[in-house]
């Protein structure tokens, strides 16, 4: 017994040292992608990283199997693919430090930057940095842990800032300004009433005014105008959107007010949209016309305002748009619905 108890003992010690081995890699994988979640400008669900932050584990263990029959040695191995993450995720700002100045960046900067030249250079040397490895005789048990140590700060300033809007109040005081602009409409009792037409709101995103494109581009868009209006659309003259972004714009109609109050809470330089993405999938028109009898069918695209919608009573999420859209017979049955005798609008 005390001899299985000492096998056992020593099987959980190689095992948490194999574990802490794999670490650093693992982390310096999938940092990238945690970076992304915390530090873009569009909002991105942490949820809509699951796969890649797999696929970025999966390609670490890949790495770890390929190079074996060089490194047999795990640790070594281990070190030399976190060099690999580092030197390749970072390339081009290691890149920009060496043509800090005029004549550099003319040698330097333009002809390393080239895909091809940077592919090259980063094979050149990690097989550098494999042959050293393989020639060293040590353990990397140093190299380990301070990768290891690199590795979980990383993952600590990756926690700080996603929470950081929380513990500052930032959240709380966007959010109490976004629920205020919704309730300013969805606060009225709409009573539903049969034969409603259906609405169709489809946002051509960038797609000019004729004037506009005929001064900047010499297109003239007049004859596909004029079929519309023969087909009884209404095409204003002289339009111009309420703000000169998408989001901006799409949070702004969709609750029928403008974003004064939002701008009032929050900081005059902040760049976080997801205030805007909050208005967007929460929007009170939505509310107010399913209130009112209608269905909602919504079909995403791949702009991450327009990638999902919380309100839909149906949605085409497989795919994105219109292009993409894997079941086109169930979706012209649900533009159609009203034809085919369905009671509810959409």
């Amino acid at each position: 017994m005390i001899r299985s108890a000492s096998c056992t003992s020593w099987k959980d010690t190689l095992m948490m040292r194999k574990a802490l081995t794999l670490w650093h890699p693992v982390v310096l994988g999938i940092y990238p992608i945690l970076r992304i979640w915390v530090q873009t400008v569009d909002p991105v669900m942490l949820t809509d990283c699951l796969r890649d932050i797999l696929l970025m584990v999966v390609v670490t263990f890949a790495l770890l199997w390929l190079l074996k029959p060089v490194l047999p040695e795990l640790a070594k191995r281990a070190v030399v693919i976190s060099i690999f993450y580092l030197v390749f995720f970072n390339y081009l700002l290691i890149v920009l430090v060496l043509s800090r100045t005029q004549r550099m960046a003319t040698v330097l900067g333009e002809p390393l930057a080239h895909p091809i030249v940077a592919l090259a250079a980063i094979g050149m040397l990690m097989a550098v940095v494999i042959y050293a490895a393989r020639r060293s005789s040590s353990s990397f048990r140093t190299a380990t842990t301070g990768a290891n140590i690199f590795a979980t700060a990383l993952l600590v300033f990756i926690a700080v800032q996603s929470v950081a809007p929380a513990v500052t109040g930032e959240r709380s005081r966007w959010l109490a300004a976004a629920d205020g602009i919704i309730a300013e409409n969805t606060g009225r009792n709409i009573s539903p009433k049969g034969d409603l037409p259906d609405i169709y709101y489809i946002i051509l995103d960038g797609y000019g005014r004729s004037d506009v494109l005929k001064e900047l581009y010499g297109f003239d868009n007049a004859e596909f105008l004029a079929h519309l209006v023969d087909q009884g659309f209404v095409v204003p003259a002289e339009s111009h959107s309420n703000y000169v972004q998408t989001y901006l714009s799409l949070a702004s109609s969709l609750n029928l007010t403008y974003l004064d109050k939002l701008q009032k809470a929050m900081d005059d330089k902040a760049t976080d949209r997801r205030p805007l993405r909050y208005l967007i999938e929460n929007n009170s028109v939505a509310r107010l016309l399913r209130q009112a009898g209608y269905q909602f069918v919504f079909m995403p695209s791949s702009y991450s305002a327009t990638s999902r919608s919380p309100q839909a009573d149906v949605c085409f999420c497989r795919g994105y748009g219109f292009e993409q859209c894997r079941e086109q017979a169930d979706l012209l049955d649900a533009l159609g619905a009203n034809a085919s005798g369905a009671q509810t609008p959409t």
